[in-house]
């Protein structure tokens, strides 16, 4: 059971350092929200 741990963290932390910069903007209110349509 403990392996499950780890290899979950493991994954979830690879997805948070692979998406950190889409976070970031995210967080600032910068990044689009999903099936919001695009200004142009």
């Amino acid at each position: 059971m403990m392996e499950f741990y780890i290899v979950s963290f493991v994954i979830a932390a690879m997805a948070f350092w692979r998406h950190r910069a889409n976070i970031v903007r995210l967080a600032q209110g910068k990044e689009n929200k999903v099936g919001a349509k695009k200004d142009k």
